[in-house]
């Protein structure tokens, strides 16, 4: 199977996992419904990009807070930073506050200055998509989406 096919089975994968588990959180009795994206490993689909309608439920958005970031660790995978940007917009359009925590041990070649640092070939993923990731440790790689910080509360859990 090709990359570029594994990745598009992954991603239904996961985002059957997704479809299967985010109606039983919507129908769980709860002051405040989150989602945990982390580590976010694939690009998933929780709200129509069409309104503020949430998917599942046909009605305004029940989820009251999205977070999202990359795995760290000695075996971390990278993260694409157009997964945590998809997710970005989807909570954007439903008026959902969005927390993006970490880019995980990764960097991608966007969220860099334009010159990746000088590491050995094994740091370095190749995405399908010809651009790459560079392995730079947690904190280096740091938790700026597009040299934003992302760090939005829900009115209920505001610090």
């Amino acid at each position: 199977m090709a990359s570029a096919e594994r990745l598009a089975w992954r991603q239904r994968r996961n985002q059957d996992a997704a479809d299967e588990r985010i109606p039983l959180l919507l129908q769980t009795p709860a002051a405040l419904r989150f989602l945990s994206c982390e580590p976010m490993l694939e690009k998933i689909t929780v709200f129509d990009l069409n309104g503020p309608i949430d998917v599942y439920a046909g009605m305004k958005s029940p989820l009251h807070w999205v977070i999202c970031g990359g795995e760290s660790g000695p075996n971390a995978r990278p993260m694409h930073p157009d997964w945590a940007r998809s997710l970005h917009d989807q909570c954007a359009a439903a008026d959902v506050p969005f927390f993006f925590k970490q880019h995980g041990e990764y960097l991608h070649e966007t969220q860099t200055t334009g010159t990746m640092l000088p590491y050995p070939t094994g740091h370095l993923h190749q995405w399908p998509d010809g651009t790459a990731s560079v392995r730079v440790g947690k904190r280096a790689a740091g938790g700026l989406l597009d040299g934003h910080e992302h760090h939005e509360f829900p009115a209920e859990a505001a610090p």
